[in-house]
C-alpha cells in the first residue's frame, strides 16, 4: 500500500485528519473510540518535596460534555528523589489537548493516569467503568499514541482491564527525543497479559503510566480503525485492458472504489482509464475492468459517502496498488 496526496480527478480531496490524536476535526475516514479528549482540564499540579505524591481527579462533566471513558480521570504524580542542583519539582497539567508531565533535571518521578470512575484515590478500580466500554472498532483496532519526550528510553505503558482478573498491556518506547512520535499497536497484539488478556469489548478500567520518566513528556492517545479492510487486491491482463479484483472485510460509510493505471502512483503521474465501482457492503467481492494497458502501477482508491478519499491516522490519502502486469 502506498500513500498519495490527491484524488483520481487530479484535484485535492479534503480528507479529514486527527488533532492531537484525540479530537476529530470535521468528517474523518478514520473511525475512533475516544478515550479522553483532554479538554476536561485541571489546575496545574506541582510537587516540590521529595517523597510527596498526589492525585487530582477530573470529572468527565468538567467541560459540560461527555467526552471521556468512564466518569472521571485521575492524574497521579510522585516526587521520588532528586540528584540535581538547586530546586527539584514534578508537575502535571493538561495543555493543548494533551497531558503534559514535567520533572526538573535530576528529578526521579512517577506519573500515571487512571480512568475508572473511582473517586481520585490513585488505585485502579478494575470494575469502575460501568457499563463497560467496547474498545473494538470494525474488528481490527489500532492503539495510537502521540508522544513527545525530552529523553530517550522512557516507556508509555497502557493497560486495559476487564474486571479484576483480566488485563492487556501495551508498551511504547521513546526512541527519539524532542520529536513528536506517532506510535501504533494493534489491540490484538498486547505486550503482556494477565488472566488470558482483557476482554476488549468490555473494558472496565484503563491505566497509563510513564515508565523511567525524566524531564518533560506530552501524551495523547486514542483507538483508531480505518473504515474499510481491503484484501486479495489483484490485477490480471484481460483482452485490451486489465481486470482488477479485491475483497473487503469491513465497509463503513463507503460510497465506492476507483481503479486505474498510472505511470506512478506517487503523485499520480500519467494516470488513465478510471473506472468506478459502487460499494456493496462488508464482506463483498469486486471485479473491475480498466480499458488500458501499459507498465506502471495499477491502483485503487476508496471514496466515502462524503466524497472524500480514504486517509490514514496522519491524514495522508491511501491508494492500494500493484505493479501492472
Amino acid at each position: 500500500m502506498k500513500k498519495i496526496g490527491i484524488g483520481p480527478s487530479g484535484s485535492p480531496f479534503l480528507g479529514r485528519s486527527l488533532v492531537a490524536a484525540t479530537a476529530l476535526l470535521g468528517f474523518t475516514s478514520v473511525h475512533a473510540v475516544s478515550i479522553d479528549t483532554f479538554v476536561d482540564s485541571f489546575a496545574k499540579l506541582e510537587l516540590t518535596t521529595i517523597g510527596d505524591s498526589h492525585c487530582v481527579q477530573t470529572l468527565d462533566s468538567a467541560n459540560g460534555n461527555d467526552d471521556m471513558v468512564g466518569l472521571d480521570r485521575d492524574v497521579c504524580i510522585s516526587f521520588d528523589d532528586f540528584h540535581g542542583i538547586g530546586r527539584g519539582s514534578v508537575s502535571a497539567e493538561v495543555y493543548n489537548n494533551a497531558l503534559t508531565i514535567e520533572a526538573g533535571n535530576g528529578t526521579d518521578a512517577t506519573a500515571y493516569v487512571i480512568w475508572d470512575s473511582n473517586g481520585g484515590d490513585g488505585a485502579v478500580n478494575t470494575s469502575g467503568i460501568n457499563p463497560a466500554v467496547n474498545m473494538v472498532v470494525n474488528g481490527e483496532t489500532t492503539l495510537n499514541v502521540k508522544v513527545q519526550a525530552d529523553v530517550v528510553g522512557s516507556t508509555i505503558a497502557i493497560t486495559f482491564y476487564s474486571r479484576a482478573t483480566q488485563s492487556s498491556t501495551y508498551r511504547f518506547t521513546i526512541e527519539q527525543a524532542r520529536v513528536l512520535l506517532d506510535l501504533d499497536k494493534l489491540l490484538d497484539h498486547p505486550d503482556s497479559t494477565t488472566g488470558g488478556g482483557a476482554n476488549l469489548t468490555s473494558v472496565t478500567a484503563i491505566r497509563l503510566e510513564a515508565e523511567n520518566f525524566q524531564q518533560s513528556m506530552d501524551i495523547a492517545f486514542n483507538l483508531l480503525a480505518t473504515p474499510v479492510e481491503v484484501s486479495n487486491f489483484n490485477v490480471t491482463p484481460s483482452g485490451d485492458g486489465m481486470e482488477y479484483s479485491w475483497e473487503t472485510g469491513v465497509e463503513t460509510d463507503i460510497a465506492g472504489f476507483v481503479t486505474g493505471r498510472c505511470d506512478s502512483v506517487e503523485g499520480l503521474v500519467g494516470c488513465e482509464g478510471y473506472t468506478w465501482e459502487d460499494a456493496q457492503g462488508s464482506g463483498s467481492s469486486y471485479s473491475s475492468y480498466v480499458n488500458t494497458t501499459g507498465t506502471g502501477d495499477c491502483g485503487m482508491v476508496v471514496i466515502n459517502t462524503q466524497g472524500e478519499l480514504e486517509t490514514d491516522s496522519d491524514g495522508a490519502s491511501v491508494v492500494y496498488s500493484v505493479p501492472c502486469p
